[in-house]
């Protein structure tokens, strides 16, 4: 009988710590919370307009033809990190551009019109399962960067768990630098200041996100022949 009792205690310990450790949030030795994060990212892109464009509907485009062109190739991530209400840099992928020399981007017959978009995709499996996506044109052409035209820099992923008397509503993403440009030639990172936050703060660093979007557009339009 008891070493019955003794082994259905060890499976009862192992129950209990295997139920504890399911939960998707660390409590650290400073008391902060820190939300066990499973992430994986992927990215498309969509050729605009009547360019010399192939690949559209991937995650590698290449733009121009003959000895003029380019290939831009977007490696997502699958990671997995602790994010606490501390905004800390978290890689979301790579864009790896090889260029022929001299390459300058395509650019539609309206040179302010975009000749490329982009659609980022968050796949949350942890703390909360979620789906969400970001998008981006970028125009003009004619240069041998290509600039963000349009799209804002934040994306907001819903936070349903939380310890006792612990409010946190969201995991919020903000793209550091934006808006940006991708190169004609060599590798950028995407980087993101990531934190959990309230609904006040959600509010906040998104519509930061929306004045950024309105910023690059009001730069963008400045520039325009009169």
């Amino acid at each position: 009988m008891a070493p019955r009792i003794a082994a259905g205690c060890v499976l009862l310990a192992l129950a209990c710590s295997t139920e504890l450790k399911a939960e998707p949030f660390t409590i650290l030795p400073n008391g902060q919370v820190a939300f066990d994060t499973a992430l994986t990212t992927s990215g498309v892109f969509r050729c605009q307009g009547s360019i010399a464009c192939s690949g559209s509907g991937t995650n590698s485009v290449t733009l121009g033809s003959g000895d003029k062109q380019a290939t831009i190739t977007f490696s997502g991530v699958d990671k997995v990190f602790q994010v606490t209400n501390r905004a800390q840099p978290v890689g979301l992928g790579t864009f790896d551009i090889v260029s022929t020399p001299g390459f300058t981007y395509p650019e539609r017959g309206n040179r302010y019109l975009p000749v490329l978009h982009f659609g980022l995709v968050f796949d949350h499996t942890s703390p909360t399962p979620a789906v969400g996506r970001l998008g981006w044109t970028f125009g003009p052409g004619g240069r041998p960067e290509l600039p963000i035209l349009t799209g804002i820099s934040s994306f907001a992923s819903p936070l349903d768990v939380n310890p006792p008397d612990v409010g946190y509503s969201a995991l919020v993403y903000t793209v550091r630098p934006f808006p940006f440009s991708l190169p004609g030639q060599g590798s950028m990172n995407l980087v993101a200041d990531v934190g959990v936050v309230p609904e006040p703060g959600t509010i906040l660093l998104v519509g930061s996100g929306i004045a950024g979007l309105i910023g690059a557009r009001r730069r963008h339009s400045t520039k325009r022949p009169s």
